[in-house]
């Protein structure tokens, strides 16, 4: 796939996110050369936690993930960015951060993004860092150019319409549970476009609401005929 887009549409950039559990493969590696940028995840260097946050196959270990980055950056020409996925009380120890600064220093990537939590979690145990947290842990981590992800930026926009723009709205709920506000950033669509897509969906069933930590949260519930007025 990242071949026939570099080939076929060569004035498009290829982003490749992933966990980074298939990067030990050198064929895997290989494969990911031609990608303008990579971005996989990378929350702990302790087997233990890693197994607690991620629930991975029994057969994956992370030091084995971890040197498959290592190796990825060593042959990889493109922007390596490591994505820190931070959890409150169970990645934030100082012997944590401290194990997973020497991976990141270990690996080399060209940025450190720390994100959190931010739709409903599975386990209620789970809650989001504060912006304070965050900070600390860029702080312990101590690598320049360690960015906190921010959630302040709108996707670019095309004016949408009709059948096309709940269409983007379904595929987005189809991935993840989202706010209105949101579903404006990662849409392009104006926040009463949104919310009049989503009453409509939501009386047909097809959308459902619950409430998170950051507000109202809207979820895909079921698989329907999409309707054809919107008006």
């Amino acid at each position: 796939m990242i071949g026939l887009v570099k080939d076929e549409y060569p004035e498009y950039s290829v982003s490749v996110l992933t966990n980074g559990s298939l990067l030990a493969d050198p064929a895997v590696r290989t494969e990911l050369a031609r990608a303008d940028r990579v971005i996989p995840t990378l929350s702990t260097a302790s087997q233990a936690t890693f197994e607690r946050i991620h629930r991975p196959h029994p057969s994956l270990r992370i030091d084995g993930i971890i040197a498959g980055m290592a190796e990825l950056r060593r042959t990889y020409s493109g922007a390596l960015w490591l994505e820190v996925f931070v959890v409150p009380g169970l990645n934030t120890s100082a012997e944590e951060l401290a194990a997973l600064r020497n991976a990141i220093d270990r690996i080399g990537p060209d940025q450190v993004q720390l994100n959190t939590l931010d739709r409903p979690a599975p386990e209620g145990w789970v809650r989001a860092a504060s912006v304070a947290e965050l900070e600390r842990v860029g702080v312990l981590l101590g690598r320049p150019g360690t960015k906190i992800v921010a959630r302040d930026d709108r996707a670019p926009g095309v004016p949408v319409a009709g059948t096309e723009a709940v269409e983007r709205i379904r595929a987005t709920l189809g991935r993840r549970p989202s706010t209105v506000d949101d579903l404006v950033r990662t849409t392009g669509l104006s926040g009463g476009e949104v919310v009049k897509i989503l009453g409509v969906l939501e009386r047909e069933g097809l959308v459902e609401q619950h409430r998170g930590t950051r507000g109202v949260f809207y979820s895909c519930c079921q698989v329907h005929e999409i309707p054809g007025e919107y008006a």
